[in-house]
């Protein structure tokens, strides 16, 4: 009878572990709980990461903010300033606005398509 070959599982173990700690919830901090800790709402929140204020990753339509580069940022004497200065967050807020009509306006023509 043969011998069956033994399988080494260890770098599957090492990804199950890192897939773990990506998952974990102490990992990623919410916007509601970013606009709580912060003072603001959540659509101030969604739009201070929308301009990069907040450090953050997106999938999508999805932020994801880590808790640790959040409390770096929380910690940091940039924060303050950043949360207060509402003319960057609406410049920002605005050139996005502005490259999406322009992009609106040259993927789909507006009035009557004429045959």
């Amino acid at each position: 009878m043969e011998k069956a070959t033994p399988i080494n599982l260890a770098p599957v173990k090492e990804i199950s572990d890192e897939l773990a700690d990506l998952q974990a919830a102490d990992t990623w901090i919410s916007v509601p709980e970013i606009a709580r800790r912060i003072g603001r709402g959540e659509t101030t929140v969604r739009g201070l990461l929308a301009a990069g204020v907040i450090p953050n990753g997106k999938r999508g339509s999805r932020y994801y903010i880590n808790r640790a580069s959040f409390e770096a940022w929380m910690n940091s004497g940039q924060r303050a300033s950043e949360v207060v200065d509402i003319e960057k967050l609406a410049d920002a807020v605005a050139e996005r606005v502005v490259r999406k009509l322009r992009f609106s306006v040259l993927v789909e023509p507006v009035g009557p398509r004429r045959l």
